[in-house]
């Protein structure tokens, strides 16, 4: 889930100016009332006032009366705590239930947030327990749960935060006829039970819309306005059509009447007015202006600050238009209080910069926690309250401290290309230009030197270069300009030497990456990225275009249309070379999920050519299918997907290809998601498929239950199962190859299926995958006699 339960860390608050506003309180995580403001001078710098250990869990705090509420995993309960805002001594604690474990890529603990009103805190813990407090001692004032039968369990636990609504605490609840759920705020008793959707991670919030104060709550499918008093119905849109959900959708009022739906895919800006008597929500625009992050955006004088990646945006609200973009900080947070932006930034560091259209001030910065978290900041009696999976801290907003430097510093390169760059510094300005082309001259890029290091060079005119992927984590990393030159570098230690990753720049922050024109290794997929080979790897032959002179396969293609999915693709299948439709013999028949990535990617026709001239597998019928929806692999079309191959395509490649009845020749194989699918097809389809492969296994969030419940009580025994895993395979939901893998091998190898583990060091994507295939294909299909 961006749709991951962490993105319910952010919500949005809208404040007046000040010249940094510091409120008394911060009674929930969308931050306090106007009136709740006091001002302080222009100059003030940040000190950490004090730093201590913490539970693991995402929620983020909340203060009052001089206390400061969150809450996390105390090692066996998930627990609901208070401290003291001076001193960050624990005031008191409430069990809430058993830890929740964290599972498929998540962490331990709690992820809602509490909210504090008047004398009470409320609280939800991630099993369901709804709780109210006394925020002077922490005595338990009520309790309900929550379960199947007035929710939907979200597969990560409960994260939504209640809100309160006059005499009302709401909680997006899920389900036929209880969407919400109104619980009478001085006894738990329910009040109101209103609409149909699911619901996952996603918050209401209070907002002015329409002339009318309203409850504005997003589930699964639907953005509504509520009258929060008796939750009937105000306004509806619809914003998400068929099975896509999106779990971790906010709303985010942006100024008068409007309020932004932030959805994984995009962004929906609606205006809400009232026409012939009722209520309307129309749609202004549409688009991704924040993306690939788990910072909700907030909102100030017609702007939205966000984040995209790492990088930091404004946006006009009205338009969707982009102001202006900064890579001087990084976090997967951001609160917004009066003008001014609170980031906890990825290193730990807490920043606080003006929200302005003109771009990009920093006001000041100093180092907090070891590192950032999806927990955003909450601003109380002068403090910056943040924390992550391990720690929390006060940073007191100090008038007489001087702000810090803004400027974080640059890395300097290290290793022989440290050293020459050290150097050039002492050059005279008009000389750098040609002494740095004098020492790049003759050498490879990337540079890689012993010991790991390796700097990605980039050349030319631009205000700003940045790289992407596997390279940097998965995320960005921002390039530096050597004075005086038209050279930008970053130099990256500690990369596994027998890894492989890959990389692209991105140009004044252009929509399309580019490869590194001066790598001549590269993959083509969506976009094209160059490789990062690094000594160790093992690089294979196999995937070269092979010689002039050298017997090729050919290509065929034909149009299929599915009774089972309702749909037509195109089919690509590859013949060995001298194939005959009317020959003698059958070859094995071995089908590619993901088809057109794998020809496009993987150089799967090379590999093919290569092995079968080389005799090292037996010449076969290689049918590509490619995906043609979202949930072929991963939702419940996965059923009528292995229909489709197994009752309307396999018998047609029978009926016009000469391939093997014997299903011990069959195979199917994939990666990733699709690799899941090729694995599900062997246990549901036995008779189809008799062998398959895996590169990257995890189990699909949406279908996680029946998968491997199919797996486990099957009695299809494959002839073969080839599972490849890397410590660097998916470890975040709601992808998790680190703990589904293991669960496969434990199963498999119970069940006493032949199971071979080829385990290797790159990263999950098509550069790495692609490089296995020889010993993959040696083994689905190998040579005659074998």
């Amino acid at each position: 889930m961006k749709s991951s339960i962490l993105r319910l860390a952010v919500l949005s608050i809208i404040l007046p100016a000040a010249a940094l506003a510091v409120t008394e309180s911060w009674p929930t995580y969308r931050g306090p009332e106007a009136a709740s403001l006091r001002a302080l001078p222009e100059s003030f710098g940040l000190v950490v006032e004090w730093k201590q250990t913490l539970g693991s869990g995402y929620s983020s705090f909340v203060a009052a009366d001089d206390r400061a509420v969150t809450m996390f995993t105390s090692g066996e309960d998930d627990v609901l705590a208070a401290f003291d805002l001076a001193s960050g001594r624990e005031l008191w604690r409430l069990r809430l239930a058993e830890k929740y474990a964290g599972h498929t890529g998540s962490d331990d603990g709690p992820v809602s947030t509490p909210t504090i009103d008047g004398d009470r805190v409320y609280a939800l813990g991630p099993r369901g327990q709804l709780v109210a407090a006394a925020l002077a001692d922490g005595r338990e004032l009520w309790r309900t749960q929550l379960d199947e039968t007035r929710s939907s369990v979200p597969f990560y636990g409960y994260t939504t935060v209640p809100v309160v609504a006059g005499d009302a605490l709401v909680v997006l609840t899920g389900g036929e006829g209880h969407a919400l759920t109104a619980f009478d705020r001085a006894t738990g008793d329910v009040l109101w039970s209103r609409h149909d959707d699911a619901v996952a991670y996603q918050t209401p919030v209070i907002a002015q819309l329409g002339g009318r104060q309203q409850l504005v709550a997003v589930t699964n499918q639907w953005t509504r306005g509520l009258d929060p008093k008796t939750g009937d119905e105000l306004w509806s849109f619809r914003h998400t059509e068929g099975e896509d959900r999106n779990e971790s959708a906010h709303p985010t009022p942006a100024g008068e009447d409007r309020v932004l739906i932030d959805l994984d895919a995009e962004a929906v800006m609606l205006e809400v007015a009232a026409q012939g008597g009722r209520l309307e929500a129309e749609e202004l625009w549409r688009g991704r202006p924040f993306a690939n992050t788990f910072a909700l955006p907030v909102y100030r004088d017609g702007t939205l600050y966000g984040f995209t990646g790492n990088v930091l945006v404004a946006v006009d609200a009205a338009t969707g238009d982009l102001l202006w973009r900064t890579r001087a900080v990084a976090g997967q947070n951001v609160s917004l209080v009066g003008d001014q932006l609170v980031v906890l930034d990825n290193d730990g560091a807490v920043v606080v910069a003006a929200a302005s259209r003109e771009g990009y001030r920093e006001r000041t910065r100093v180092a907090a926690l070891e590192r950032g978290t999806f927990s955003n900041p909450a601003i109380a009696a002068g403090r910056i309250l943040v924390r992550n999976l391990t720690e929390m801290a006060s940073v007191r907003i100090d008038p007489g401290v001087r702000a810090a430097a803004v400027t974080p510093a640059v890395a300097p390169p290290k290793g022989e290309f440290g050293r020459f760059v050290a150097e050039l510094a002492a050059v005279p300005a008009a000389q750098r230009q040609a002494r740095l082309d004098a020492y790049l001259a003759g050498k490879s890029r990337p540079l890689v030197e012993p010991g790991g290091i390796v700097h990605l060079i980039w050349r030319g005119e631009a205000d700003d270069v940045g790289v992407f992927g596997s390279v940097a984590g998965g995320g960005s990393l921002g390039l530096d300009r050597i004075e005086g030159t038209d050279v930008y570098y970053v130099s990256l230690d500690g990369l596994d030497p027998q890894s492989h990753y890959e990389y692209a720049f991105v140009v004044d922050f252009a929509q399309q990456p580019v490869p590194d024109s001066a790598n001549p290794d590269s993959v083509e997929d969506f976009i094209v990225t160059s490789e990062l080979r690094m000594p160790d790897w093992r690089v294979n032959p196999v995937l070269a275009d092979p010689p002039a002179e050298a017997p090729r396969g050919q290509l065929d293609r034909f149009q299929f249309k599915s009774e089972a999915l309702e749909n037509t693709r195109e089919i690509q299948v590859w013949l060995p070379p001298g194939y005959r439709a009317g020959g003698e013999g059958t070859h094995p028949l071995i089908v590619f999920t993901y088809g057109d990535r794998e020809l496009r990617a993987g150089k799967m026709a090379n590999v093919l050519d290569n092995l079968t001239a080389g005799g090292k597998i037996e010449p076969p019928v290689a049918v590509f299918v490619p995906r043609s929806g979202g949930g072929e692999y991963t939702s419940s079309q996965v059923d009528a997907y292995l229909r489709f191959l197994g009752d309307e395509l396999v018998p047609h490649v029978e009926k016009h290809y000469r391939v093997a009845k014997e299903v011990g020749k069959r195979s199917i194989l994939g990666v990733g998601s699709a690799g899941f699918a090729a694995l599900y097809a062997a246990f549901v389809r036995p008779e189809t498929f008799g062998k398959a492969a895996v590169q990257t296994f995890y189990l699909p969030d949406a279908i996680q239950e029946q998968a491997a419940k199919t797996i486990e009580e099957s009695t299809a025994r494959p002839a073969l199962v080839w599972l490849e895993q890397s410590p660097y395979d998916y470890d975040r939901p709601p992808n998790n190859s680190l703990e589904d893998a293991p669960w496969l091998i434990e199963t498999l190898r119970a069940k006493g299926i032949e199971l071979r583990v080829d385990e290797v060091r790159g990263q999950p994507e098509w550069g790495s995958w692609r490089g296995q295939r020889d010993l993959i294909l040696a083994a689905l299909a190998p040579p005659s006699g074998e």
